[in-house]
């Protein structure tokens, strides 16, 4: 993980009010940039010892030895001894509270920067730089800042061609709406990114950047499969909630576009529409969908077919999941099942 010198906003910040800002201690602490584990850095609270009688004065309830060059008196000392035993203890917590981010940001599954109010990055790792094809060069002088990164990503074209001033000004414009974001990034090497960003109490904001090139490419093998399947398929998590389908499935069903807008649907709520068109014939509605409710069994198989009221069959096949949930296919098998019938009536001429 890298730092820079000026504290990361949010989660260090944080534990620095809370571990010296804290009410009876001393206040105003100027921050310092001291070495941890490798090439990572903390930051840790150093007390000006010249002024820690003024310092003192003003935060512990005007003391009478407020004057800075007095000869120290046995009680001076003793309170001095006490804060210099509060200010080591409370330095070793915050050097291991500083040694677990370390841990955290090094061993994130991804690329992760911090940046402050003022946009300027406060923390990354190498995973980031690695990610975005970051040089060391762009790091030489110390963090780069939000504009500095526009820049090169506009200059190398990783958004596409244009003024790259223009490109720069719409992206800063974007960052300080300061809104949460998440989307996918395809750069121009076909890595794709699913980037989060996340605003940050006081100013800033934490982003991190996921490598889904593996999951996109099996998500369009897998979208490539549904829209080729000979039938309608769906599939539903262990809490009955739609996670996918395919558009063959609404035309067998007769779904309407509605009922997929924004999100998928529940199976109760499909059963309910179901009920309420007559599609399991007459009865109350509610006591259909407990019903249909009720034989849902997520850990069995099952086949079996199901007319339509408009004479359409299908034949439905359902097959569990590990983990909770199950697949269903339906294949619309109308055409055999009258050749069926029509042998039959035949046969008995």
């Amino acid at each position: 993980m890298q730092h820079d010198a000026a504290p990361p906003a949010g989660l260090i910040v944080a534990i620095l009010i809370l571990m010296y800002r804290a009410p009876g201690q001393i206040g105003p602490v100027k921050l310092q940039r001291r070495p941890l584990r490798g090439n990572a850095a903390v930051i840790i609270p150093m007390f000006n010892t010249c002024n820690v009688g003024a310092l003192m004065a003003r935060n512990h309830n005007n003391l009478a030895f407020a004057a800075q060059n007095a000869p120290a008196t046995p009680s001076q000392n003793k309170a001095l001894s006490s804060l210099s035993r509060i200010n080591s203890q409370s330095t070793n917590q915050l050097l291991d509270q500083m040694g677990w981010l370390d841990v955290l940001v090094d061993n994130f599954p991804g690329g992760i920067a911090l940046f402050d109010r003022d946009l300027n990055m406060v923390v990354c790792n190498d995973a980031l730089k690695h990610l975005l094809d970051y040089p060391d060069a762009l790091f030489a002088h110390g963090m780069p800042n939000m504009e500095d990164l526009f820049r090169f990503n506009a200059a190398r074209e990783e958004h596409g061609p244009g003024d790259i001033d223009e490109k720069v000004a719409a992206k800063l414009a974007l960052v300080r709406q300061r809104q949460p974001h998440r989307y996918q990034r395809t750069r121009q090497n076909g890595t794709v990114l699913e980037v989060r960003g996340a605003p940050v109490d006081g100013g800033g904001f934490v982003t991190t950047y996921l490598d889904v090139t593996d999951q996109q490419r099996r998500l369009t093998h897998l979208e490539v499969l549904l829209d080729n399947f000979p039938g309608g398929i769906s599939v539903f998590d262990r809490h009955l909630q739609m996670v996918l389908c395919n558009d063959e499935l609404k035309r067998l069903l007769d779904y309407p576009e509605e009922m997929f807008a924004g999100r998928l649907p529940t199976m109760e709520e499909l059963f309910r529409f179901n009920a309420e068109r007559g599609e399991y014939g007459a009865g109350d509605v509610e006591t259909i969908v407990a019903d249909k409710l009720a034989l849902v069994d997520l850990s069995a198989t099952h086949h079996y077919e199901r007319e339509r009221p408009d004479g359409t069959v299908l034949e439905v096949r359902g097959v569990p999941l590990e983990g909770g949930g199950f697949v269903t296919t339906y294949l619309d098998v109308t055409d055999q099942r009258q050749r069926v019938r029509r042998h039959k009536s035949a046969a008995l001429k």
